[in-house]
């Protein structure tokens, strides 16, 4: 098991490397890409900052519906200070660690099952699958079809779940408090895939691109799908990858996809930034006795 860990992380290490030199290749042989970050408009710049404090505010919700799912839930003061935490540690940490630091915490500080939580989080991730698989297919197909299927696959899960209710009852997602909940969790990871469309739709406006909302859709429900496979920090590399193959459906060229990623993860970074700030000014370490979680 550690040898594997550390394996992906020289994997992840190396990635970083190589987006970083294609990234300085680019540059060198593409020199009007410089020119358009230059000619970016500072009001777009803190309008990307400001949607990314809006997501902040959206996880919230969505974290403290997954733990009401498990039958807890956490004052609104603290479970803000641990998704900020949870959220810096996510970018900065290895292999997206942020889901780990929210369980470890949860599990020492108020006894949360890691089996609940876990199951909890996995619905979460298979609905923000679904929505992003429906954001990519509207590129494929037209849009009722996309939405079609998407209904039947809810539908499946849905008569899974009702099939599988005895063995279900011990995570509590088929009690009857659950269900409101299962729909509030969907209405929220729908809400956000929706915001971070409208964030790379900024940015891809941001440097003069000329894209339609349809290929925004497309473009993000790639970009999400990286993240399940992120072996680098805020997925760094992978997600280009994954924007520049899926091309042929979001007809977004490689040149705009640089730009817009370049001027994603500045503004994300100098947000995580006022973040940390933010963080530290609240003595969040303290208020939520990590260090003394560490020191058990």
């Amino acid at each position: 098991m550690k040898a594997m860990k550390n394996w992906k992380q020289l994997l992840g290490g190396l990635l970083v490397l190589v987006t970083i030199g294609a990234f300085l290749y680019t540059w060198r042989t593409h020199p009007e890409l410089l020119r358009q970050l230059k000619d970016v408009r500072m009001s777009y710049l803190l309008l990307v900052g400001v949607l990314y404090g809006v997501m902040i505010g959206l996880l919230v919700l969505i974290y403290d519906t997954t733990l009401r799912l498990c039958g807890n839930r956490l004052g609104l003061r603290e479970q803000t200070l641990l998704t900020m935490y949870s959220s810096i540690v996510n970018f900065f940490g290895p292999l997206q660690s942020g889901p780990g630091v929210r369980t470890v915490y949860l599990k020492k500080r108020h006894k949360v099952s890691v089996k609940k939580y876990a199951a909890a989080t996995l619905l979460y991730y298979l609905l923000f699958a679904g929505f992003s698989g429906l954001f990519l297919l509207s590129g494929i197909r037209p849009l009722w079809q996309a939405a079609l299927l998407c209904l039947v696959l809810l539908a499946v899960g849905a008569a899974g779940t009702w099939l599988a209710r005895g063995k279900l009852q011990k995570y509590e997602f088929v009690r009857d408090y659950s269900r409101p909940l299962i729909v509030r969790l969907a209405i929220l990871t729908l809400a956000q895939v929706v915001l971070v469309s409208l964030i790379y739709f900024t940015e891809l406006h941001a440097i003069g691109a000329q894209v339609s909302i349809g290929q925004t859709a497309v473009y993000t429900g790639a970009a999400n799908f990286s993240l399940f496979v992120s072996l680098t920090p805020g997925a760094l590399g992978i997600r280009e990858v994954f924007l520049l193959f899926s091309s042929q459906l979001h007809h977004i060229s490689s040149g705009t996809i640089i730009s817009a990623n370049l001027i994603d993860r500045g503004v994300y970074v100098a947000f995580l930034g006022v973040l940390f700030l933010t963080v530290l000014s609240l003595h969040a370490q303290d208020r939520l006795k990590l260090r003394s979680d560490s020191a058990d």
